[in-house]
């Protein structure tokens, strides 16, 4: 089983305060999906799934202030999902349309990425409050 876990955020800032920027980075970005993302691009169901993981990005805000891993898995749950419904939907799109701009992949795949490491930095600190005294055995 491959373990990934990082030290740090960005390489330089702590996981804690890379989650608190995450929360507040994850929800703008949702929002700004809500309620600026075009109709015929963001469908119901992409829009309430956005509304459901800003709310797990205020969980994981609450999680890293008070170092709650119930509230930590609450986000990673949520992020999960939520960009499986993206592939998921660009998927369906794709092929239903057969004419995906480019612009559109590229900003998929970005967003798929980040939402993947942004994900691995919030599991990451979930450990890292889940298990704070132990020595890595590998050392």
């Amino acid at each position: 089983m491959v373990k990934i876990r990082l030290n740090a955020c960005c390489f330089c800032i702590s996981l804690r305060r890379g989650c608190i920027g995450i929360a507040f980075f994850d929800v703008i970005v949702n929002l700004v999906i809500i309620l600026l993302g075009p109709q015929e691009l963001i469908s119901q169901p992409e829009r309430a799934v956005c509304i459901c993981h800003c709310i797990g990005c205020v969980m994981l805000l609450l999680g890293a202030l008070i170092q709650s891993t119930v509230l930590l898995v609450f986000y990673l749950i949520t992020s999960f999902v939520n960009t499986a419904i993206l592939i998921i939907c660009f998927i369906i799109q794709t092929v239903s349309n057969l004419s995906v701009r480019f612009h559109v992949l590229i900003f998929v795949v970005v967003l798929t990425a980040i939402n993947v490491y942004f994900y691995i930095i919030a599991y990451s600190y979930y450990q890292q409050v889940n298990t704070p005294f132990e020595e890595d055995d590998e050392a």
